[in-house]
């Protein structure tokens, strides 16, 4: 409900334009952390069987990120304030997402 509420309010202030600059500040920044998520289950779990190969890996998920990560700090600079209601939106969602994982995992059994 408060992720909705937001948003609403977000897309009745802006303009187009500044809505667009919003969504893709706020999806490069989670495929950069996919990314990141890639380089990280591979040195948590390396023997994890693998369907897929990255190819020139660790570099192409590395150059990924830097390119993300470039674009996002680009957009911050031209528009500080649009990019920056956009992370509160998404640290917003953090709590409630804490709330739920802590209340699934009582019913997650291994198998």
């Amino acid at each position: 409900m408060l992720q909705g509420t937001l948003g609403a309010l977000i897309a009745l202030t802006g303009s187009f334009e500044q809505l667009i600059s919003l969504y893709i500040f706020v999806m490069w920044t989670f495929m950069a952390l996919g990314a990141f998520t890639v380089i990280r289950l591979r040195l948590s779990e390396p023997d994890l069987l693998r369907p897929y190969r990255a190819w020139a890996y660790p570099w192409t998920p590395l150059m990924f990120i830097a390119a993300t990560l470039a674009l996002t700090a680009t957009l911050w600079i031209e528009q500080p304030v649009r990019s920056s209601v956009g992370v509160l939106v998404i640290l917003a969602g953090i709590p409630f997402y804490l709330h739920k994982s802590r209340a699934n995992l009582g019913g997650i059994r291994e198998i």
